[in-house]
């Protein structure tokens, strides 16, 4: 009986590690909009995307660069609320490596390893490099505390989806996609893709594995 209940626990615990089998491998940039950066899908320190714009003091940071095809969609989408008086701020878009790596490094000082895996992204494995990501607080100078109950919040998860943007990590996803709730935080996959993705209820790292990574 001993010897059949440790040959259990042995069989479970090779399927358990070959169940959580968390290889990196490097993110198919060949996807375009639609390429996947986790923490299991990384960049290349030396990737840079081929089509950036600046970002119009009106609509944020004016340092701060973004892919066009983004911005396009998110003027459309910041003209929209602004007719229903929210105001929408890009606090953050398009990261270098260096940068990301600077933002990892300072947070695992001030809250440790654990806590900053988390929240913030190790360099090579942000979105925000892919320039597709942007984050959005309410106005000039907004801060990520308390976003989750302004209007602009609620407005988001309302329309942000016909403009191609979706909740990057939404509430009690974070054993999928590996980071906490950020109510801020949306990515750009295109208008189509962004209604299926809200449709059936996915993550992008879900939707991306049963439509997008076969094709």
């Amino acid at each position: 009986m001993n010897k059949l209940f440790v040959c259990l626990i042995f069989v479970l615990i090779i399927f358990t590690s070959s169940s959580q089998n968390t290889d990196v491998v490097f993110a198919d940039t060949s996807k375009g909009i639609f390429v996947l950066v986790n923490k299991t899908h990384k960049l290349s320190k030396d990737f840079v995307p081929n089509n950036l714009i600046k970002i119009a003091e009106q609509h944020g940071d004016s340092a701060k660069l973004i892919n066009k095809d983004a911005y396009q969609a998110f003027i459309k989408m910041y003209n929209s609320a602004k007719l229903e008086n929210i105001s929408l701020w890009i606090t953050s878009a398009y990261r270098t490596f260096d940068y990301q790596n600077w933002l990892y490094n300072n947070s695992v000082k001030k809250s440790g390893v654990t806590e900053t895996n988390r929240n913030i992204a190790k360099p090579g494995f942000s979105e925000h490099q892919t320039g597709l990501a942007i984050d959005i607080v309410a106005a000039r100078g907004g801060k990520f505390d308390g976003f989750e109950k302004t209007k602009q919040c609620e407005w988001l998860s309302e329309h942000a989806y016909k403009y191609g943007f979706i909740l990057r990590y939404p509430k009690n996803k974070e054993n999928v996609t590996g980071y906490m709730y950020e109510p801020w935080h949306y990515r750009y996959v295109g208008v189509d893709t962004a209604k299926k993705i809200i449709e059936k209820n996915l993550t992008f790292d879900e939707y991306y594995e049963q439509f997008i990574n076969n094709q």
